[in-house]
């Protein structure tokens, strides 16, 4: 399997460069992010931690599943367009406690949610990694989507609230922060959670 080793910065948000990737990185997990938003004649203004990784392409590029699991919702709003959260079999297991992002939640269940798409799978669906289930959609009719992105997420909770949210990086089937490629060779397990980009690689 390609493997590309991510490296860990201190225990705070870091960026990786889209260049340095298989696959593009545009907004990392943990990264500070300033908000601007017009509101009547004035505007406001917001900082936040990001809460997934943003993958960078163009619409109608497809989106995989990264784990195993079950359908559990799909939505749509004006804001963020389509989006789709799976429940993975297993549950947060302790072994990822080290490191931002990988503590809370154990024990719980394990979501993965994925963000500003045209979802092609419906609630009940079981899914492999690797398997299309939707394709981005175009930004330019999502306020909420800056760009052609997938938003990308890892929760403990089946809600898309940043205070659930676990830092992906700590969960690639390569091992933690090695982000992982899909390979048609390899032989996934359902039994820990693990995950593969949800984006083909280059």
């Amino acid at each position: 399997m390609l493997r590309l080793t991510i490296a860990m910065l201190g225990l705070i948000g870091f960026m990786v460069a889209p260049a340095a990737a298989p696959v593009p990185i545009t907004s990392d997990y943990g990264e500070t992010r300033i908000l601007r938003r017009s509101f009547g004649s004035g505007m406001i203004v917001s900082v936040s931690k990001h809460s997934g990784i943003d993958f960078g392409a163009p619409a109608g590029t497809p989106v995989l599943s990264a784990s195993f699991g079950t359908v559990v919702d799909v939505s749509f709003t004006a804001c963020s367009g389509g989006s789709v959260i799976v429940k993975h079999p297993a549950k947060h297991q302790p072994s990822t406690r080290s490191g931002p992002g990988g503590a809370a939640g154990l024990g719980q269940d394990i979501f993965v949610i994925y963000v500003h798409i045209n979802p092609s799978v419906k609630k009940g669906d079981r899914l492999t990694p690797g398997q299309t289930i939707a394709t981005i959609a175009v930004s330019a009719r999502l306020p909420c989507a800056r760009g052609d992105h997938l938003h990308f997420m890892v929760s403990y909770k089946q809600r898309k609230l940043a205070i659930h949210t676990l830092n992906p990086h700590r969960f690639w089937v390569d091992g933690s922060y090695q982000l992982s490629c899909y390979d048609k060779g390899a032989i996934y397990s359902s039994k820990k959670f693990a995950i593969i980009s949800p984006i083909k690689c280059k």
